[in-house]
C-alpha cells in the first residue's frame, strides 16, 4: 500500500514536469497568427496533446501544435482568406477593386458606367464576405435625352423619344420659302441634355450690314428675299462690286450677294504683263487717284498702230484709266514731202491722212497715209530719201561717212556679232546689215518651273501652270542677271500643294506625259490596253496635294454566248475575250451566208468588205484594181496623183472590221507655179 501511495505520488510529479503552459506561450510565438481563433485554447496540456487550431470567420485552413518536451511543434497550414470569385461583370459597366487585391474574403469592388450610362442600382458596390458576394451585379440603363416639340414648319430627322447619348437629330424648314434659325443638328450628350437649343423656321430676312467706309441710307432695317440693299461709300472709296448686294439664301443662311463693301479708289493692273510689255513705274500693280502710268509694249505689241508703242495713263478719281487726249499737229510736215498736208479732216489719236512725197523720195507706207499716233504722225519719216541716220536703242551711231554708218553699244550691251562695232551701207532708202544692241548678260538662264522670255531687258518671268513669279522681271546688271534675292529654283512659287505620279492601275495608262509633279485640280485619264474596258469612272483630280480615290479597274472583255443572232459552228466556250475569232453561218432561211466574227465591245462583228469609193479628178490607185470593187477587211488601198496633181490627206487607207475605210479618201489639188518659180498650192 504503501508502494502504490510512492507510485501515484510519482506519475504525478512527472505530469507536472511534461505539462506546460500553453496558451500564453503559444500566443507570444511565432507560429501564431491574428486569424486564428484561440478562444477555445486552454491554459496548459499535457505533453504528447495534439491540439487543432480554427480559423476566424472569413478565414479557412488547418493548423495543429504538438506538444513535445514542452514546446509547441506546428504542423499544417496558417489561414487564409476565403475566395469568392469572381464578381460578375455588368453591362455597359466597368468594375474595379477598391478595397484589398484579390477577390478574396474583406475585398471590395466599385462599379462604374460606361459614358452615356448611368447606374439604376441602390449602390454600385460589393463586398466578399464569408458566404460570398454581397448584393446583386449592378445595373446601368442609357442616358436618354428629354422628347421636344417642333413648330409645324420644321422637319426632324432622327429619334426625338427615343434619344440616347451620341444620338444626332437634323433640321430643315419645310418650306424652301424660310430658313432655319439655330444649329441644323444637335446631339444627345452624356448627362442627358441636349447640346443646344431647338431651331425654328421664319422667313428668309436679311439685316442692315455693316459696311467699313460706307453707309445705308435710313429706312427699312430689314429686306425680305430678293430685295437689294442701296448703300453708299465715303469719299475716295468706291463700291467693291459693281452689283447691287440682293437678299439671298445660300448654304441655309440670309446673306447678301455680293457682300456689300467698299474699297478705296484704286487703279490695278494684270501682271505679269505681256511677254516684252514693261511698266513704269515697275512691280506695282495698284495706283491711286492721280498716279500716272507709262505703258511701253513689247517688241510684239502696239497700241493704236505699229508705230505707237508707248502710251501714259493716269489714275481717275472714278478708279478708271484715263488715257491723256493725244491730238497731232494740223499740219503734217516732213523731209521729203512733196508739200506740207492740212489734217483739217482730224488729227486726234488714229486718224489717219494721205500725203505724197517729193520726187525722188519713197512713201514709207504702201498705201501713203500717215497715222497720228502718241509719238506724232507716223511712220517716221514719213518720206524715204537717201538714208538718214537712225536711232540705236541701247547704241549709238557715227556718220555716214561717204555713204557707210558705224555703230556702236552702250555700256552693258553688244552687238550679236564677236566685233564690237558695226557698219551699215545705205540701200533702197534703208541701212543694210544694221544690227540691234542686245545685253551683255546673254541667253536667259533656265529656271525651275518655269522660263525667262528675253526679248528686250529687263527679262520677263513667265511661270508654269500652278506657279507664280516672286518678281516679274529681272534685269541685266553689271554682266549678270539680278534675281532679286531669289534663285533659278526660287524665282516660280508654287500656289498650291501639287500631287506626285498618279496612282498605278493594272493594264491601263494614263493619257498625258509623265511629270513628277502634277498641279492641284488638274485631271489625268486612264485608259485600258487591248482587250480590257475600264469599270464605271475613268478619271481622278489632284486636290490638296492628294490625288482622289477611285475604284478603277480594267477589266477584260467577254462575250457571252447567248448573245448575237448567229449560230457559230463551233462554240465551246460560253465566254469570249476581246480580240478572239470564231467561224459562223446564219440560220435564217433567206440568208445564206457565213464567215468570221470578232468580239468587239461585247458584241459579235461579223467580216465586211469595203467598197471602193468614187475617185476624184486626177486621183488613182496604187497595183491592180480590187476585184468587184470590195476590199477585205484588214486590207489597204494606196493612191497616187498625176504629176499636175498634189495629193491632199493620206496616200494609204484601210478597211475595218466594221466595213468602214479607216480615213477619208484623199483628193488631187491643183498646182501652180509662182514668180519665184516655186510651185503654190490654192
Amino acid at each position: 500500500m504503501h508502494m502504490i501511495a510512492k507510485s501515484c505520488v510519482l506519475l504525478l510529479w512527472l505530469h507536472l514536469l511534461t505539462s506546460v503552459e500553453s496558451k500564453g506561450k503559444f500566443l507570444k510565438s511565432s507560429d501564431y497568427d491574428s486569424n486564428f481563433d484561440t478562444s477555445g485554447l486552454e491554459s496548459s496540456y499535457a505533453g504528447g496533446r495534439q491540439v487543432r487550431i480554427p480559423c476566424n470567420v472569413g478565414y479557412s485552413g488547418f493548423f495543429k501544435i504538438i506538444c513535445t518536451e514542452g514546446n509547441w511543434e506546428p504542423r499544417g497550414t496558417k489561414c487564409k482568406p476565403k475566395p469568392c470569385g469572381h464578381p460578375g461583370d455588368a453591362q455597359f459597366a466597368d468594375f474595379r477593386l477598391n478595397e484589398g487585391t484579390d477577390f478574396v474574403f474583406g475585398s471590395e469592388v466599385v462599379y462604374e458606367c460606361n459614358r452615356g450610362y448611368h447606374m439604376v442600382s441602390r449602390t454600385n458596390r460589393r463586398r466578399c464576405t464569408a458566404d460570398g458576394w454581397d448584393g446583386n451585379i449592378p445595373v446601368c440603363e442609357a442616358t436618354k435625352c428629354p422628347v421636344f416639340h417642333v413648330d409645324n414648319n420644321v422637319q426632324v430627322f432622327g429619334d426625338v423619344e427615343e434619344a440616347t447619348s451620341g444620338s444626332v437629330v437634323r433640321f430643315s424648314c419645310m418650306s424652301r420659302d424660310e430658313i432655319l434659325y439655330g444649329q441644323q443638328e444637335i446631339f444627345c450628350q452624356e448627362d442627358g441634355e441636349w447640346s443646344g437649343p431647338i431651331p425654328n423656321c421664319k422667313e428668309i430676312r436679311c439685316s442692315v450690314p455693316h459696311i467699313d467706309h460706307g453707309s445705308v441710307p435710313s429706312g427699312s432695317r430689314e429686306y425680305k428675299e430678293h430685295e437689294t440693299l442701296n448703300f453708299r461709300c465715303d469719299a475716295k472709296f468706291i463700291p467693291a462690286d459693281e452689283r447691287p448686294p440682293r437678299c439671298t439664301k445660300f448654304a441655309g443662311k440670309p446673306m447678301w450677294s455680293p457682300t456689300p463693301a467698299c474699297k478705296p479708289v484704286q487703279c490695278s493692273l494684270t501682271l505679269p504683263p505681256l511677254t516684252g510689255t514693261t511698266y513704269d513705274p515697275p512691280y506695282t500693280n495698284v495706283f491711286i487717284p492721280g498716279d500716272t502710268l507709262r505703258v511701253t509694249c513689247g517688241e510684239k505689241y502696239w497700241i493704236v498702230d505699229t508705230g505707237t508703242t508707248v502710251a501714259d495713263l493716269s489714275c481717275k478719281e472714278d478708279g478708271k484709266w484715263n488715257t491723256h487726249p493725244v491730238t497731232c499737229p494740223r499740219w503734217i510736215e516732213g523731209q521729203h514731202l512733196k508739200k506740207p498736208v492740212d489734217a483739217w479732216r482730224g488729227n486726234k489719236l488714229g486718224d489717219s491722212q494721205r500725203y505724197d512725197c517729193a520726187p525722188g523720195s519713197q512713201p514709207a507706207s504702201r498705201d501713203k497715209k500717215a497715222i497720228c499716233t502718241r509719238d506724232g504722225w507716223a511712220p517716221k519719216p514719213l518720206c524715204r530719201g537717201p538714208c538718214e541716220k537712225p536711232q540705236i536703242r541701247n547704241g549709238f551711231a557715227v556718220g555716214p561717212l561717204e555713204g557707210t554708218l558705224y555703230f556702236a553699244c552702250n555700256e552693258n550691251y553688244k552687238l550679236p556679232t564677236k566685233s564690237w562695232w558695226g557698219q551699215a551701207k545705205c540701200k533702197d532708202g534703208d541701212w543694210e546689215k544694221l544690227l540691234p544692241c542686245i545685253d551683255m548678260c546673254g541667253e536667259a538662264p533656265e529656271i525651275s518651273n518655269g522660263r525667262l522670255n528675253v526679248v528686250l531687258s529687263p527679262a520677263v518671268v513667265q511661270c508654269n501652270e500652278g506657279y507664280t513669279p516672286e518678281v516679274t522681271e529681272i534685269t541685266c546688271l553689271n554682266g549678270e542677271w539680278n534675281f532679286y534675292n531669289f534663285t533659278p529654283k526660287t524665282i516660280c512659287r508654287a500656289t498650291s500643294k501639287h500631287c506626285g505620279p498618279p496612282p498605278k492601275v493594272e493594264n491601263a495608262i494614263v493619257t498625258v506625259a509623265y511629270k513628277k509633279k502634277y498641279s492641284a485640280n488638274s485631271s489625268v485619264t486612264y485608259r485600258c490596253r487591248e482587250k480590257y474596258q475600264i469599270e464605271k469612272e475613268d478619271t481622278v483630280t489632284c486636290r490638296s496635294g492628294e490625288w482622289e480615290v477611285k475604284n478603277i479597274t480594267c477589266t477584260p472583255k467577254y462575250f457571252n454566248k447567248k448573245k448575237g443572232g448567229k449560230k457559230p459552228l463551233a462554240m465551246e466556250k460560253q465566254r469570249y475575250l476581246e480580240g478572239e475569232v470564231i467561224e459562223y453561218v446564219c440560220t435564217s432561211p433567206h440568208v445564206k451566208a457565213g464567215g468570221n466574227a470578232t468580239c468587239r465591245n461585247g458584241e459579235w462583228i461579223k467580216t465586211e468588205e469595203c467598197p471602193v469609193p468614187q475617185l476624184g479628178p486626177g486621183l488613182g490607185i496604187s497595183g491592180f484594181p480590187p476585184e468587184n470593187n470590195l476590199v477585205k477587211s484588214g486590207n489597204k488601198l494606196r493612191f497616187y496623183c498625176r504629176e499636175e496633181y498634189d495629193i491632199e490627206g493620206s496616200a494609204e487607207i484601210k478597211c475595218l472590221e466594221t466595213g468602214d475605210w479607216d480615213a477619208p479618201l484623199p483628193t488631187c489639188s491643183g498646182m501652180f507655179t509662182s514668180s519665184f518659180g516655186q510651185p503654190c498650192k490654192h
